[in-house]
């Protein structure tokens, strides 16, 4: 029986493993551990933004510059009514009626009707 204690104090006096030096203390973080803390919240940023821009294409109709059909100015004239002016690829600008149930050409409009980019843009500062 007394070789059994005999053999636990050498093991106790043999030197620690080269391992045993890089592991981390009471108070420290492993290292995969911070790098983790690091790109985890990045990757969920990134994830949620995406997520926002999808679902503001989806609702709000934001097309990319090649789509066919871009809307320029919605006006409200009633509760579920619309008056929507809308540019085709080609450059031509329609006013559309858009009802609950229906959508109606009001007129085709001229570039003098809709002017510069600009005008609209110092209209709405004003």
């Amino acid at each position: 029986m007394t070789a059994f204690p005999a053999f636990v104090s050498s093991l106790a006096s043999l030197p620690a493993p080269a391992f045993a030096a890089v592991a981390p203390t009471a108070g420290e973080v492993p290292l995969v551990a911070e790098i983790a803390g690091i790109v985890l919240p990045i990757v969920l940023l990134i994830g949620a933004l995406a997520a926002v821009l999808y679902l503001l294409r989806k609702r709000h109709g934001i097309a990319s510059r090649d789509a066919p059909l871009s809307v320029v100015q919605v006006l409200a004239v009633g509760a579920r009514e619309r008056i929507v002016v809308v540019r085709t690829r080609s450059g031509r600008a329609l006013a559309v009626g858009v009802a609950s149930h229906s959508v109606r050409l009001i007129a085709s409009l001229g570039e003098d009707d809709l002017g510069t980019r600009a005008q609209s843009v110092d209209h709405m500062d004003e």
